[in-house]
């Protein structure tokens, strides 16, 4: 028992020395306007912000405390993928860097930056964030209890050696195009990442430690780049995934005791088991069986009947029921295991119908989860689907050629493709997305489709970035309730730019409509975002149902015959509640109070609205008004009460 309250006195000593401390510290807030040096213990108090020009150096032995006090308004609004993220971190503690930011510690006598004692609990202050074209140099350095140890945006340039980050949120998120050298850091137990990039930023690691990080270790997505080498990367949720066209280069690294060692990440040419090349005729159905690996060697061309003498009998399970894949009667290569077909540039990989033969062959079928398959240099060409993807399967297409097909490529039943750089045009359907597939389609040209070029339904929920989307008759079609990504697209010389309609959720974010007959078209009861989009010389830029939730924020018209043009239901309510938004238009004799309810709107265009003398429908409204309740409407008078929303435009 004397043991106990000898060690709780001398931990309550501990934790009064450290108060005592910190009350006869340094304190700063605010802007640092002339170059600053630190030492000993150091407390700050909301954000410090570190200007530009300016050089903050810490000595070593400092430590610096964060303590969420007198914290200002201070935004820095960054878009990460879908989500628009504030690196000024809310009501946590933030030093921002906006000039150079010097942390020299030594060995035995680091550089802290730590929340105060005795507050408990992860995450507690924002973390260090180099801005605009800041630099840093934290030598020696341990980063603690940050809810992001290390963020670096813009174009800023941030070398770190020695160092620790442990227990934050994320170790280090870098957007833009950050420019970051690791060396000898040891970046752990992070509840999500150790680092995250996006952008073009780019980070050089060498001889550090990725461990126990609950999620994944080091995560690439966008056009970032990593070049990993004498690192140990242990125990962590993931290892290493590697999303859109992101690109790591890895040599001498131990991967030990991860859950899973990577994602994204295919070694170049697996071992295969079977092998083709040179040229072949295919009259029958080819299975590759789950474990197996199909290799095609550049410069192999695969000629196919469009009749197959022998097909093979492939039941997958469908909405509870067993389902043949394949066509019948046509010959079909399907993928229960895997295929590399990796070509050259001048050495492309040929699938195509004979070439006296008329119709169609049948396609490439994944059946299977296909981590390892890949198709790089590839040309596809009449086939009944190019591409037909099932079960969560997610091969990787690249720089690969899809045309005059019936169907360029299907994706279905949560499987998840992954298309860049691709040419897709004058098939008769382009791309085909359903029952919850999750395709994406990256910096790829899709074009000349005589129907539709990407079509999308059945829940599905696809991400198209980035691409060529021209010549088609219909561009993007968006059906039953799917909720598709259509970000920084270029939509060019179609009938119809985007048509939404049937409960769908598009999110239409950042692309360019030139010269389409319709732009955007969305159709009853659709819920759509259109953020920054840019609409220029369309015939009609954007139509809209009433019916329709449609948000839009900072968009763009220019030169276009029409902007917008809305379209009403058949309802007009002249007395009542309105149950769905509505448009008035012409003649509109109301003939009592007419009621528009939080989250409904009522246009009003180009109308005569007639009010009578005498209200047959009254509606008594009351509010609080000095403790009182008290009717706002006027009884026997006919009135429109607004709850939700009313846009009026040219009418009496």
């Amino acid at each position: 028992m004397f043991e106990k309250k000898k060690d709780l006195w001398k931990n309550c000593f501990i934790l009064l020395f450290l108060l005592n401390s910190l009350l006869f510290s340094k304190q700063y807030r605010g802007v640092l306007r002339r170059d600053t040096v630190f030492s000993g213990r150091v407390v700050i108090k909301g954000d410090l912000i570190v200007k530009e020009g300016v050089v903050l150096r810490i000595l070593p032995g400092t430590i610096c405390y964060f303590i969420n006090e007198e914290k200002k308004d201070f935004t820095i609004k960054k878009r990460v993928k879908d989500t628009e993220v504030d690196f000024g971190f809310g009501r946590r503690a933030t030093l921002i860097v906006k000039g150079e930011l010097i942390a020299e510690g030594e060995g035995n006598n680091t550089v802290e930056f730590r929340k105060i004692p005795e507050e408990e609990g992860r995450y507690y202050w924002g973390g260090i964030v180099f801005v605009k074209n800041s630099k840093g140099v934290l030598r020696h350095v341990e980063i603690k209890d940050a809810l992001i140890g290390v963020a670096g945006l813009d174009s800023s340039k941030v070398n770190l050696e020695l160092s620790k980050i442990k227990h934050c949120g994320i170790g280090m998120m870098l957007l833009d195009d950050t420019r970051v050298n690791l060396s000898g850091v040891n970046i752990t137990n992070s509840s999500t990442s150790g680092i995250e990039l996006y952008g073009n930023s780019k980070v050089m690691v060498e001889g550090s430690i990725f461990e126990e990080n609950l999620g994944k270790a080091v995560v690439l997505n966008d056009f970032s780049y990593v070049f990993l080498r004498n690192s140990r990367i242990i125990g962590n949720k993931v290892g290493v995934a590697v999303y859109d066209v992101a690109k790591i280069d890895m040599k001498d690294n131990i991967f030990k005791d991860n859950e899973i060692t990577s994602i994204g990440i295919t070694k170049e040419v697996p071992e295969g088991d079977y092998t083709w090349s040179g040229v072949l005729n295919l009259d029958h159905d080819v299975v590759i069986p789950e474990g197996k690996t199909l290799i095609i060697e550049p410069g192999t061309v695969i000629y196919f009947s469009t009749r197959s003498v022998r097909d093979s009998k492939v039941l997958k399970l469908s909405g509870g029921e067993r389902v043949e894949v394949g066509f019948r009667g046509l010959v079909d290569i399907v993928i229960k295991g895997d295929i590399w077909a990796v070509g050259e540039e001048k050495k492309p990989i040929v699938f195509t119908a004979k070439s006296k033969e008329k119709g169609y062959w049948g396609g490439i079928i994944f059946v299977g989860r296909s981590l390892k398959s890949k198709l790089k240099n590839v040309v596809i060409r009449k086939a009944r689907v190019a591409i037909y993807t099932w079960d969560a399967s997610s091969p990787l297409i690249e720089n690969t050629k899809v045309v005059e097909n019936y169907m360029g490529v299907v994706a279905c039943e949560n499987s998840v493709p992954i298309l860049k750089f691709c040419k897709i045009l004058k098939n008769v359907y382009g791309i085909a997305s359903y029952d919850y597939a999750s395709p994406s389609l990256r910096m790829s040209y899709l074009g000349s489709s005589s129907k539709v070029g990407f079509g999308t339904r059945g829940s599905s929920s696809p991400y198209l970035f980035k691409n060529e989307i021209k010549n088609n008759e219909v561009g993007i079609g968006v059906f039953e309730h799917s909720s598709p990504k259509i970000e920084k697209n270029s939509i060019k010389g179609n009938k119809y730019g985007i048509i939404a309609l049937d409960q769908t959720k598009p999110s239409i974010y950042e692309n360019v409509f030139v010269r389409n007959e319709s732009g955007i078209n969305l159709n009853d009861y659709v819920d759509a975002i259109l953020l920054k989009n840019r609409f220029i010389l369309n015939e009609l830029a954007l139509k809209y149902e009433v019916t329709s939730n449609v948000k839009m924020v900072d968009n763009f018209f220019k030169d276009n015959v029409k902007d917008e043009e809305i379209h009403g239901g058949k309802v007009v309510t002249t007395s009542g509640i309105l149950k769905e938004n509505e448009l008035w238009r012409g003649e509109v004799e109301l003939k009592g109070d007419v009621l528009v309810p939080s989250g409904i709107t009522l246009y009003i265009e180009d109308a005569e609205v007639y009010f009578p003398d005498i209200s047959d429908y009254d509606l008594d409204i009351a509010r609080v008004i000095s403790g009182k309740k008290e009717i706002i409407t006027n009884p026997g008078l006919c009135e429109i009460i607004v709850e939700g929303k009313v846009i009026i435009k040219n009418s009496k």
